[in-house]
């Protein structure tokens, strides 16, 4: 079948790390032609996708128990300097 253009096989992009003596995996495939012809910020983007949605698997995996803490009341001083954008700590 000559007239059929070349067809090329997708782009994996593969992130994995180890926890707690466990190796996890995760990937996404991206159209060989999408991958040709995207900027390098574009590629970046997605590779920061996967390392995304490998943390956020690592972290539904672990489920890590969140604390809530919640302080006293701010005082004035404070409130002032934080509405007026001045920093809480002296140098």
């Amino acid at each position: 079948m000559p007239d059929q253009p070349t067809r090329l096989a997708p782009i994996m992009l593969r992130c994995e790390t180890t926890v707690n003596g466990q190796t996890v995996t995760a990937q996404d495939t991206v159209s060989r032609h999408i991958w040709d012809e995207c900027e390098e910020e574009y590629r970046e983007y997605l590779r920061a996708h996967l390392r995304a949605k490998l943390g956020a698997f690592i972290m539904e995996r672990l489920a890590p128990e969140v604390t809530v803490h919640e302080e006293g009341p701010v005082g004035e001083e404070l409130w002032a300097r934080l509405i007026d954008g001045h920093p809480t700590t002296e140098d």
